[in-house]
């Protein structure tokens, strides 16, 4: 029975939980704007769908993390993919779009690509 608690405390520790990471490079943003699930940022043709999620880029005391965060979100071209309010795109037309994502006055932003990529 000694061994109960430290086996709960391992299992609940060896989640399959992993953060995701900030783009590397430069400063890093404000918000952190990700697929969910680590899935690329494009979407094979027109009615595809996905899923992104905002994260803030919170420093502490052993070093940046991010925390997931409720954001409103808009598109940059929404010939090309259109976001609701939950930051599920859903793939309009062929071509790039800029996704933003907007939290406590702090923006973060991906691209997402819709249909084959030029050159492929």
């Amino acid at each position: 029975m000694r061994w109960l608690p430290f086996t709960l405390i391992l299992i609940v520790a060896c989640g399959g939980y992993s953060a995701p990471t900030p783009t590397p490079g430069g400063n890093p943003q404000a918000l952190v704007v990700q697929p969910i699930g680590g899935s690329p940022s494009s979407i094979a043709a027109p009615g595809g769908m996905l899923q992104l999620a905002a994260y803030q880029n919170m420093a502490g005391p052993y070093g940046n993390t991010l925390q997931l965060v409720t954001a409103n979100w808009s598109s940059s071209d929404k010939t090309v993919a259109t976001v609701d309010t939950n930051g599920l795109v859903t793939a309009v037309g062929n071509g790039t779009a800029t996704i933003t994502a907007t939290a406590d006055s702090e923006t973060g932003e991906t691209m997402v690509t819709v249909g084959a990529k030029p050159g492929m």
